[in-house]
């Protein structure tokens, strides 16, 4: 990589999504759109939600979706580190995964409600037949003591 470019890279938790060589960068920060060049100064920034643009030889040519996070600027690199971050070509793909995602949750809760249903009825079943015989100790002591006065 020569000094007149800048190494790009956005990663997430689960994987790397992009990694490339690029001429200028352009990031969505809380404070507003950064742009980036090779010899940039150091700097943390925190990332808003919205669209990282890629630049070769004066062209957009990468677009990246980000959703938070921070970016790191450092030595000629550019390191994004998001929760999630995908190309918009295949946000569709990633809201479908979201929404499987949550469903699947939904159904792992529904479950342990169940679950808790079935502990609290065993419990409440319990308490009713001890109710019926609130002392089963003492009725089986009674009945021993009156067998040894007869």
């Amino acid at each position: 990589m020569s000094a007149k470019r800048l190494r790009f890279a956005a990663i997430t938790p689960d994987r790397t999504v992009l990694e490339q060589d690029v001429d200028f960068v352009i990031l969505r920060t809380r404070q507003g759109d950064m742009g980036v060049l090779p010899g940039h100064e150091p700097c943390c920034v925190e990332l808003a939600e919205g669209i990282a643009k890629l630049y070769q030889d004066k062209k957009h040519t990468d677009s990246l979706a980000v959703m938070g996070g921070f970016a790191l600027v450092e030595n000629n690199r550019v390191t994004v580190l998001s929760p999630i971050a995908e190309r918009p070509d295949r946000m569709e793909a990633l809201l479908e995964e979201l929404r499987r995602r949550r469903e699947e949750k939904i159904k792992e809760e529904q479950r342990t409600a169940l679950e808790i249903q079935r502990v609290e009825t065993a419990l409440r079943r319990m308490l009713v037949q001890n109710e019926s015989n609130p002392y089963p100790v003492l009725d089986h002591g009674d009945d021993e003591d009156t067998q040894d006065e007869q």
